[in-house]
């Protein structure tokens, strides 16, 4: 099961995943992060420090909130990535085409 967080810093959305984001939970997911996205300025960060476990839905969620969010101008990106959703992002090769950052400053120096 996931929990999410919602915050806005310096103009950016800022979502916190909590938990596992598994084909269970990833409908609504996916459903909140495309109205945050409809209802902010496109921009939206996904804060992945406490999520523990991603599946193949998990990844869909992603890919389907960039594709979504670059169509109307905007973007995603990661940070607080833990090491073994990263291997997962590499493996998938999503580290390519998603912008992942250590933490919350570096990505807001450069996404503003």
């Amino acid at each position: 099961m996931i929990t999410l967080s919602h915050s806005i810093e310096q103009g950016v959305d800022i979502v916190g995943f909590h938990g596992r984001l598994s084909a269970a939970d990833a409908g609504v997911v996916s459903d909140e992060l495309h109205r945050i996205l409809e209802t902010g300025d496109k921009k939206i960060s996904i804060d992945m420090s406490d999520l523990d476990f991603v599946d193949s839905s998990g990844l869909s969620v992603l890919i389907t909130t960039l594709k979504f969010a670059r169509s109307d101008g905007g973007d995603l990106v990661l940070f607080n990535v833990n090491p073994r959703v990263m291997a997962l992002l590499e493996l998938t090769r999503l580290n390519e085409i998603i912008d992942i950052y250590d933490d919350r400053d570096a990505f807001l120096t450069v996404f503003r």
